[in-house]
């Protein structure tokens, strides 16, 4: 279930008691689980606020559909912990460079990294990292 409109309307027209039973019942553990998620993101929230950032301008290049070549520029706030190539974290002012404009690509990074005071970074090139 969805919890939309139309699950509400579908219900108006179920005569089946022991389907609306099990409704009834999977809403309620439904309930439990969302309540276990809303403390799971609150505690993590807590220890997201205690954790140490590191500022990253990335320059990435990769291969577009077409065939040619293309730089993906962003600023990472990558965050001081164990396996981070596991984690979520920010990506902020993505920008996108043709083949041409290398030259802009490195000096938008170099931008970036003076107002954010970050280091700028070449990541490996995507092997299937399309765009």
């Amino acid at each position: 279930m969805r919890y939309d409109d139309d699950d509400f309307r579908r219900v108006t027209y179920i005569y089946d008691m022991a389907y609306l039973n099990r409704l009834e019942r999977n809403a309620i553990e439904d309930i439990h689980r969302i309540n276990k998620l809303i403390d799971a993101v609150r505690q993590q929230k807590k220890v997201v606020e205690n954790t140490a950032f590191k500022r990253v301008v990335a320059i990435e290049q990769r291969r577009r559909y077409d065939g040619g070549i293309a730089y993906v520029v962003c600023l990472k706030i990558i965050p001081d912990v164990p396996n981070v190539g596991q984690t979520y974290y920010e990506e902020e002012h993505h920008a996108f460079f043709s083949s041409k404009d290398k030259k802009a690509a490195y000096e938008y990074a170099q931008k970036l990294a003076l107002e954010h005071n970050a280091e700028v970074v070449e990541e490996k090139k995507s092997r299937n990292g399309l765009v």
